[in-house]
């Protein structure tokens, strides 16, 4: 895979690959830390069909799980926010909190 890079001016540096079967994929890094995963549409190679936008934190957990590293982290919970237990993960899929 051959990676494309490009300096955006006042924005950050972007990356543009293709896929072997011809999808382009691409990482825009924001000078802000953030990063965006981008799609390209298979009709048009230069327009964005998807944008996932992800902080510092979110592309390091995307990236190990594209490498195959096993991530185990438990939720944030932010200040104020109360605790909640999490069943097995057939329950978790489901909107009621457990009781307990």
């Amino acid at each position: 895979m051959i990676i494309e890079r490009a300096d955006l001016p006042g924005i950050g540096t972007g990356f543009v690959a293709a896929t072997a079967r011809d999808r382009r994929i691409g990482v825009v890094v924001h000078r802000t830390g953030r990063r965006d995963l981008v799609v390209y549409d298979p009709e048009d190679p230069d327009r964005v069909a998807i944008t996932v936008t992800l902080d510092a934190a979110e592309a390091e957990c995307v990236a190990h799980l594209l490498t195959g590293t096993t991530v185990v982290e438990r939720p944030a919970l932010s200040v104020g926010t109360p605790a909640r237990r999490w069943g097995p993960p057939r329950t978790r899929s489901r909107t009621r909190p457990a009781t307990g």
